[in-house]
């Protein structure tokens, strides 16, 4: 009977145009109508919003990231991405790019992101967001599958993060741009995480460690002030070898964090990433 219930609730879920309830609590919606909006997007604003499939999951989904602004020499860039475990959508990525679109056409703003190319991946783990699955569709973790070249750690064994890293290089290399900052959203502890995850023993320089405790502080004062921050180890008490995080900070010396959401609440303080984000482009 409980079984019953359970398929009875999905059902209805999907008929009513909701996608999985994801496991921080959040439900969002199929990744294809995601990806429709910010087709949308695209199509109202052309100059600034692009949408690129730069890839195919393990099980053949397009993989898509939306880029704002147009590339040019020393643009300063940010990367965004959420669902990199597939179970831990917060609702936050996916509306970034309407947010910063607005910020572009209010003039008042219009400075923040002049000059600024922001690449957001809405949904790094299609497949595993479709399953409520940390993993992806060959069970593994992607947040685990990040190269670490400092360490001649190649990885990239899984095609989410192959076609990624691929594209995402060539972005760099083609229009010489300045990655300034990543920010990948994850669930559920209340934390902003710091490079380096993959081990205890290795501290940031104390000049990028000034600039990610700022950061840290921006988060306490706009989104939620018992957030804490620090490096995987300090806060979580383990070390995670391939995270994103590690990568861009190895490999462009960016600002690279991953935010902790609030379970079933982080998509309730979306305004206050807003804020956030204001602060971070006047400051970037």
């Amino acid at each position: 009977m409980k079984k019953l219930f359970i398929l009875t609730i999905l059902s209805l879920q999907s008929l009513a145009g909701f996608g999985p309830l994801s496991d921080s609590g959040i439900r969002g919606k199929p990744y294809n109508e995601i990806i429709k909006d910010l087709q949308s997007l695209e199509e109202k604003l052309p100059n600034y919003v692009k949408v690129i499939q730069y890839g195919e999951s393990e099980k053949g989904t397009p993989l898509f990231v939306v880029r704002l602004g147009k590339p040019r020499t020393g643009a300063k860039t940010v990367l965004i991405s959420g669902a990199t475990h597939g179970d831990e959508y917060l609702n936050i990525a996916d509306r970034l790019p309407m947010f910063f679109s607005k910020v572009k056409m209010k003039k008042s703003f219009r400075k923040l992101v002049n000059n600024k190319v922001i690449y957001i991946v809405p949904i790094f783990n299609p497949d595993g967001y479709t399953k409520i699955r940390r993993e992806n569709s060959k069970r593994k973790d992607l947040n685990r599958d990040f190269p670490l070249l400092s360490q001649n750690k190649v990885r990239l064994t899984q095609n989410e993060t192959k076609y990624w890293v691929k594209f995402l290089d060539k972005q760099v290399n083609k229009y010489k741009l300045d990655v300034k900052l990543s920010v990948d959203y994850h669930c559920c502890y209340g934390a902003l995480l710091f490079p380096w995850a993959y081990t205890l023993n290795v501290k940031l320089e104390p000049e990028d460690l000034m600039r990610h405790n700022q950061l840290g502080e921006l988060m306490k004062d706009e989104i939620d002030n018992r957030y804490v921050y620090g490096s995987t180890g300090e806060i979580l008490w383990y070390t995670a070898a391939g995270t994103s995080k590690d990568y861009y900070y190895d490999r462009y010396k960016a600002l690279s964090v991953t935010f902790e959401g609030e379970f079933k609440k982080e998509h309730l303080k979306y305004e206050k990433h807003q804020k956030w984000w204001l602060r971070i482009l006047k400051n970037l």
